[in-house]
């Protein structure tokens, strides 16, 4: 997790292990495994948030509940008690169940502006696109290390090649060196036709060579 990152790598001014957004990119930079922390992260930010939008929800659905039981009660008590005449505190608790009706319209709208533009869509709507945002990532991630484990294959079959014609070229090196030799050893005719042979073995020593 990021958690396991090196907090001595960087010396944050907020103290060991909190960083600015800076110090945390630098930190990731200098690890070999920052693109799977960062999608690990993305992912885990994702789950967090949905859990704090499903508890905000659930406990607006139960505020919102509560509230309409409180009117239905009020409304019922305050037609109920106006029935009545010079009864005792009457104004007073006939001020008390309006206040807790205006007070419960309120909560209403607060929770409605809530689970609309002030908190929960918002929300949704970051989560939807960090989604979004971690799946391309990780697609492109998939298709850039695709990519390197190809260029990898291809470049020790290139060094393998180019080994097997580094071989190539030093047997016909060599070959050329014991013709030469053989050449000297033969300018009193004792070898057939050295010159012939010598040219041939220089031949085969270009070609090793180009390869």
């Amino acid at each position: 997790s990021l958690e396991n990152i090196s907090v001595g790598s960087v010396e944050s001014s907020n103290g060991k292990g909190n960083f600015s957004p800076v110090e945390l990119v630098n930190v990731l930079l200098k690890n070999t495994d920052s693109i799977e922390l960062a999608l690990s992260y993305a992912k885990t930010w994702s789950k967090y948030a949905k859990n704090i939008v499903s508890w905000v929800e659930k406990k607006l659905n139960l505020e919102m509940e509560s509230t309409r039981n409180l009117v239905k009660l009020a409304e019922a008590t305050r037609t109920n008690i106006a029935l009545e005449e010079f009864m005792p505190l009457q104004s007073l608790f006939t001020s008390a169940l309006l206040s807790d009706i205006n007070n419960s319209h309120l909560l209403q709208q607060t929770n409605a502006a809530l689970q609309a533009n002030k908190f929960v869509q918002p929300l949704l709507g970051r989560i939807k696109k960090m989604e979004k945002q971690r799946k391309d990532m990780k697609e492109l991630w998939k298709q850039e290390q695709n990519k390197v484990l190809k260029t990898e294959t291809a470049l020790k079959k290139a060094m393998l090649l180019c080994m097997q014609h580094q071989d190539e070229y030093e047997k016909a090196k060599s070959s050329m060196f014991r013709a030469e030799e053989e050449h000297q050893c033969s300018c009193g005719g004792l070898a057939k036709n050295p010159n012939k042979q010598l040219e041939k073995k220089r031949k085969l020593e270009e070609e090793a060579l180009q390869k």
